[in-house]
């Protein structure tokens, strides 16, 4: 399940601070349900997958991180969201 996260994370170029700061939380919270330690509810699920499939690049990330987010599809979202909600 945390790989999900942090995969999906990775692929759209994002520290976990600026996951956290995209749905309100705190980074240490992002870490914690990477490693399965804080449990992952349907209303953190959502904001997670909002946050992981329009998650806009500032001009500072590379050609090759934008070409992630674009493979980031809708199916990864609902995947997320079944596997934590």
């Amino acid at each position: 399940m945390s790989t999900v996260l942090s995969g999906a994370r990775f692929r759209e170029g994002l520290t976990q601070a600026q996951l956290a700061t995209m749905i309100g939380a705190k980074p240490s919270h992002i870490s914690e349900m990477e490693h399965g330690k804080r449990p992952i509810g349907k209303e953190i699920a959502k904001r997670l997958g909002k946050a992981l499939n329009s998650s806009t690049l500032d001009t500072k990330h590379s050609c090759k991180a934008q070409r992630n987010r674009r493979n980031l599809q809708a199916a990864d979202i609902v995947r997320l969201v079944r596997l934590f909600g």
